[in-house]
């Protein structure tokens, strides 16, 4: 049985996770996940800078466009940015940091008013 990837949603914000680093290579780039322990090959510097600025931008289209990425290669770069989605190194705004999810071990050390 074979998992179908939803689309890629070009409308919205997405930004690289921020549990993610890139590391420049000659053919584009290693990204890690450091979470999930994921690694992949951006294999084309078009993309590299693409996830590199995608945060930046309003939606993934801007990005393209801030990117300049020709409107008749958007396709084959949604494709992609639908794997980095699914490996979660790429986010979108509904995503809950570590940090937001993390409660303090000891509930009573935040605030007290005891005497």
């Amino acid at each position: 049985m074979t998992a179908t990837l939803a689309p890629f949603d070009a409308d919205r914000h997405w930004r690289l996770h921020e549990r993610v680093a890139l590391r420049p290579e000659p053919f584009g780039a290693l990204a890690y996940h450091y979470g999930n322990r994921r690694l992949t090959f951006l294999r084309s510097p078009d993309l590299v800078t693409l996830v590199e600025i995608i945060g930046d931008q309003p939606d993934a289209r801007s990005a393209f466009t801030a990117a300049g990425i020709d409107p008749a290669r958007w396709p084959s770069f949604e494709k992609a940015l639908t794997s980095l989605v699914a490996g979660e190194f790429l986010v979108g705004d509904d995503h809950v940091t570590e940090a937001d999810n993390s409660s303090p071990s000891d509930p009573e050390s935040e605030t007290s008013s005891r005497p």
